[in-house]
């Protein structure tokens, strides 16, 4: 099995050793479930289920390797796309094309279901959001998340193509410098444990 990092790697959900589609993150209050990956689709997109509980969500940003869509089963989801901000009910969509800025927030008093659609699909995604949530079940995040090793984060943020957005955009050249001193030295290799079974 490869356990390379970010693209190129020909981890699925599916080929996971304990055959794990579902995982929690305490930290930021949610659980996700891989419905189709990258891998299972061709490479057309990454299909997840997220049930985010009140209070949940994640900081602005943007990806420019695919567009993100999200779809509401149940509850009301707080989406912003670019500095407009809006509120989803079960049904509604919408969708933050590539390389725009976005976030998704519950500031409703109860869970919410929603499907989000990464097209195209994108198997570093996949494998960084497994390794953010073995770092928040071992403990290793902060309070809203974060990977309190730099070197964590730094390849968590390459390995998802997420770069932060808004005055946190600063923190971009520093993310992609860390990243560089990250893989010289291995630490890759200590968050592949998370998604090589």
């Amino acid at each position: 099995m490869d356990r390379s990092i970010g693209k190129g790697s020909n981890w699925s959900a599916a080929s996971a050793s304990k055959g794990e589609r579902t995982f929690s993150n305490p930290a930021i209050k949610d659980v996700v479930t891989f419905v189709q990956t990258s891998d299972e689709t061709g490479g057309e997109l990454t299909h997840l289920e997220i049930t985010l509980g009140p209070g949940g969500g994640n900081g602005l940003h943007r990806h420019v390797s695919f567009s993100e869509e999200f779809k509401v089963l149940e509850g009301k989801l707080g989406v912003q796309v670019g500095k407009q901000s809006i509120q989803l009910a079960e049904g509604e969509s919408e969708v933050a094309p590539l390389g725009t800025n976005h976030r998704f927030f519950n500031d409703s008093a109860k869970p919410v279901r929603f499907y989000v659609f990464l097209r195209p699909g994108h198997s570093g995604f996949e494998n960084g959001l497994q390794a953010a949530y073995g770092l928040a079940r071992d403990g290793k995040v902060s309070s809203k998340g974060i990977p309190k090793n730099p070197l964590h984060l730094a390849l968590l943020a390459e390995m998802t193509d997420t770069k932060p957005a808004g005055p946190m955009s600063i923190l971009n050249p520093v993310l992609h410098r860390l990243a560089q001193t990250a893989r010289r030295k291995h630490v890759d290799q200590e968050l592949a444990k998370y998604w090589a079974g």
